[in-house]
């Protein structure tokens, strides 16, 4: 696990220079020592917090331990001796902020859920002041849960499908209601609204069926932009009784997000090389895709198939002259043209071989009318791991 950390950081950061002269000690060092005062100079904390549970109730405290290091050496920080700790709700609202003194980048603290919080999905957010410099990268940010007495007892289970209307995607939801024994709540009386991205989009009542299902249609105008919504439905399970409960929703859309990139960044012409892909959904997830790279003529080249998490690769020797498409088929059955990036003239390729378990090949290949023309030239390379320099 650990080569595959360096592998990913090193695809990341390595850098490959060629310069018009040959690189002596010198240069190589004061790049070096530039490099270690730009790190010295903007030092990197990351947080982690402990939690002692993953489900609260309304009237629970979020008791936490909090520890913040330096993300180079994994050591104590000794940048900040304040943890800020957001609590902020499913509309993105902060709650409720805390300050943790940290004591050799220890600090611990807590939440009380008071009893007018509502239900549901709620994020514990933290990072130092310091960390602010820097965007929001190493902020610590988890979701967990918080309920109530009546809501635990009422259990959904949401099914969605979806049917295009040229940009609109509408959706019907199917979401059953039971108690925790599995018996469903029949003939009983819903009332609904759906939000996305705090816009209202339906609302209405319904009444459920002899096995406890209503079913919910509702448009929305942009589905793939949209980041994050809920169902809010109130059940009337007796006379006096209704229950409210809060359905997340994931995504409306069944839209794939599929992206190609050339390992060392380019396509060369006359240099075979690998061209890496992802293939996310609405919702984040990686999804399952198959198909094919063809060229401008319409010769398949490879066949190419998503292993983990909707990622995975293909080989490719680019002509001149010649672009190239991938033609992508998802799990719905529909298949969708997507062309590949544009190749160049000349250059270099990198690329790493993580065969070993403690060690990594890197693989630099020049196209004939880039070495010819930089014959007898040297350069260097450089890798970088939780900003430490590893190989050089």
């Amino acid at each position: 696990m650990k080569s595959k950390k360096i592998l990913f950081s090193a695809l990341a950061l390595v850098y490959v220079g060629f310069v018009g002269f040959i690189i002596d000690d010198d240069l190589l060092k004061k790049a070096l020592e530039s490099f270690q005062k730009y790190q010295e100079k903007n030092i990197q904390e990351k947080v982690y917090i402990h939690t002692d549970k993953s489900y609260y109730a309304i009237g629970d405290d979020i008791w936490f331990k909090a520890y913040v290091v330096d993300a180079q050496t994994l050591t104590p920080t000794t940048q900040s001796n304040i943890l800020y700790v957001d609590l902020i709700n499913g509309r993105d609202s902060v709650k409720k902020t805390i300050r943790i003194p940290l004591v050799a980048g220890f600090g611990n603290g807590n939440f009380e859920l008071k009893d007018s919080l509502q239900e549901g999905n709620y994020r514990i957010r933290a990072y130092t002041n310091w960390m602010r410099n820097f965007g929001d990268t190493f902020y610590f940010d988890r979701t967990v849960k918080i309920g109530n007495a009546w809501t635990s007892q009422l259990i959904t289970k949401t099914d969605y499908t979806y049917t295009k209307d040229g940009n609109n995607e509408n959706v019907a939801a199917k979401i059953n209601f039971s108690n925790i024994d599995g018996f469903p709540y029949a003939n009983k009386e819903v009332s609904y609204q759906v939000e996305i991205d705090f816009r209202n989009i339906a609302k209405g009542k319904a009444v459920t069926d002899a096995d406890g299902n209503i079913i919910i249609q509702f448009t929305n105008d942009k589905p793939f932009l949209a980041k994050d919504g809920r169902i809010s439905t109130s059940l009337k399970i007796a006379e006096n009784t209704v229950v409210n409960k809060y359905i997340p929703i994931v995504s409306t859309s069944n839209q794939v997000d599929v992206k190609f990139f050339p390992e060392g960044g380019d396509m060369i012409n006359s240099v075979r090389g690998r061209v890496a892909f992802k293939a996310l959904g609405a919702d984040g997830l990686g999804q399952k895709i198959t198909g094919y790279v063809a060229d401008n003529n319409g010769e398949k080249l490879a066949n190419f198939e998503s292993r983990n998490v909707g990622m995975g690769y293909f080989s490719l020797t680019p002509v001149e002259g010649k672009t190239y498409y991938a033609m992508v088929k998802f799990a719905d059955g529909s298949e969708k043209k997507i062309n590949l990036p544009v190749t160049k003239a000349q250059g270099i390729t990198l690329s790493l071989v993580n065969n070993e378990v403690d060690s990594l090949m890197v693989k630099v290949v020049a196209s004939q009318n880039f070495a010819s023309k930089n014959q007898g030239k040297s350069f260097i390379v450089v890798a970088q791991n939780s900003g430490n320099i590893i190989y050089t």
